[in-house]
């Protein structure tokens, strides 16, 4: 896998590390994508995407923090993202999580970002929060149009 240097608040892609804690994060996506450096909020799709993102937490980890790569995206060091699946229904993204669901308590977490977020660095403090507080249920985000900053624009 190639990588480059990556700007903060995108989800950067890894080989796996074997030391690396493995967490999936599903994503009800409702938002068109634009490039990191867009300062503008996105136009809003005419329907909600479903996604899956397997998110790597580094074993050097630090609770409350969210190692960002600065440059070359490193398994052991860093939170990358390992993969994701498409879902093309809403039926398939919840079969998906009642089977990933192995507490028995038949619950689910939901975030929902706040206005000054990123798509990426939601995904990303979702996995954090998973991690940090050993969440045993399976975590869903809700992604919305936020440009990255409160304003919507620059």
């Amino acid at each position: 896998m190639v990588a480059a240097c990556a700007e903060r608040g995108t989800l950067d892609f890894a080989a796996p590390d074997g030391s690396a804690t493995r967490h999936t994060i599903w994503v009800a996506n409702y938002r068109a994508d634009l490039p990191a450096s867009s300062k503008t909020a996105p136009p809003r799709p005419e329907s909600v995407s479903f996604e899956a993102i397997d998110v790597s937490i580094p074993p050097t980890h630090e609770v409350g923090q969210i190692e960002w790569p600065d440059g070359t995206p490193d398994a052991s060091k860093h939170f990358v993202s390992l993969g994701e699946r498409q879902y093309p229904s809403r039926d398939g993204f919840t079969r998906s999580i009642a089977q990933a669901d192995g507490s028995g308590r038949n619950e689910t977490l939901l975030f929902v970002h706040g206005y000054n977020t990123r798509h990426s660095e939601a995904v990303y403090q979702l996995a954090q929060l998973v991690h940090d507080f050993e969440v045993p249920t399976p975590p869903v985000l809700f992604s919305w149009p936020s440009a990255g900053v409160t304003a919507g624009n620059v």
